[in-house]
């Protein structure tokens, strides 16, 4: 089974030199690792943005409804951004 699987990714191989091939799968493998890597710490990086913004979201949502602590304004920037963000 592991020779087929061979013959399916090693297929073009005839005329490549052997001692080039294992240095170019190397550095195909670093790359792909290097790649993935990258793509993690984007979405950590999205996710605590998220959370934070979450965060912030729940915290305004939590204070007490007076008129010395939200006006109008801020109330209606506040319900946009949760409609916004419960419609995403």
């Amino acid at each position: 089974m592991i020779d087929e699987y061979k013959k399916v990714l090693f297929k073009n191989q005839e005329g490549y030199p052997s001692d080039q091939l294992r240095g170019h799968l190397l550095e195909q493998y670093k790359l792909y690792i290097e790649m993935a890597d990258r793509i993690s710490s984007r979405r950590q990086s999205a996710n605590s943005f998220f959370l934070s913004l979450n965060t912030t979201l729940v915290a305004l949502g939590g204070c007490p409804r007076t008129q010395k602590m939200i006006s109008r304004p801020h109330y209606i920037v506040f319900v946009n951004i949760i409609t916004h963000y419960i419609l995403w």
